[in-house]
């Protein structure tokens, strides 16, 4: 009997429903020997959980790579030492191209955030020549890394003003808990939270740090209202909830919310 392979990272076929001549399919780990030829090395995997059972070995997953030759980035406080990371995004259910993105790991919060989609990235699909792409892609990401530098620089060097702060919040936390229903207010301050004395900075690099990590963690307080229901399903009142937001495992969001930090930051920092 095949043995079923659960990680995606050990996959050693495309899903059934990508398994055909013009899918190139290649694993991750043979995508990861490609990195660590060049001097890029896993340091954390993220794997999402698929919506349904038969995408499961199959699903998105990200990964965090550390190039120890290129150190941390020059200029920064000791509090914010970051190092600059490249970020792959696979799956093998065809559920969207392979890429790479930047990422920048700051050391103190043993957190990252991930370039938004202002800054280039690199895509490929799944065809014939996908290897070839790969190796390209990497050096040419590798290459374009004092773009995400001066970046860094910027947001440390900037600071927001009060409504910009706001601003720059209030879009984050709305995006969190988009989807969630009724809610009737929203602590936003709560997404402010320092964890530990090196995010007490007012910075803008500081403050996005700590923004992300109330996003990605969780601890941001709301309330909303839900429905009451009998036993037969019908609406019989409401109930006011006081909640906090858990720890976001969804992949897919996890990227596009930690993206939106990076170009926010950007956006309201002055």
């Amino acid at each position: 009997m095949t043995q079923l392979i659960t990680n995606p990272i050990e996959q050693v076929k495309p899903h059934a429903s990508v398994d055909k001549p013009t899918y190139g399919f290649v694993s991750t780990e043979e995508i990861l020997n490609t990195f660590r030829a060049k001097g890029w090395n896993a340091t954390s995997t993220q794997i999402g959980k698929p919506r349904k059972a038969d995408k499961i070995g199959f699903q998105k997953h990200l990964i965090r790579l550390d190039n120890t030759t290129l150190g941390e980035i020059d200029g920064l406080t000791g509090e914010n030492a970051s190092r600059v990371q490249l970020c792959l995004v696979n799956s093998h259910d065809g559920t969207g191209a392979l890429r790479i993105l930047w990422g920048v790991f700051r050391v103190a919060c043993l957190n990252g955030l991930i370039s938004g989609p202002t800054f280039r990235e690199f895509k490929a699909v799944h065809s014939k020549n996908i290897m070839q792409r790969l190796a390209e892609g990497i050096e040419d990401m590798t290459d374009g890394m004092a773009d995400v530098v001066d970046a860094v620089k910027k947001l440390q060097g900037s600071t927001f003003g009060a409504d910009a702060q706001d601003a720059f919040v209030k879009s984050l936390v709305d995006a969190r808990l988009s989807g969630i229903g009724r809610i009737i207010s929203v602590n936003y301050a709560s997404a402010l939270y320092a964890r530990r004395m090196q995010d007490a900075g007012t910075d803008a690099y500081t403050l996005a740090n700590r923004v992300q990590e109330a996003i990605m963690r969780g601890g941001i307080e709301y309330v909303y209202e839900r429905d009451v229901k009998d036993a037969q399903g019908n609406v019989t009142g409401t109930r006011v909830i006081h909640a906090r937001t858990r720890r976001l495992q969804s992949v897919p969001a996890q990227i596009r919310l930690n993206r939106l930090v990076w170009d926010e930051a950007l956006k309201h920092a002055a």
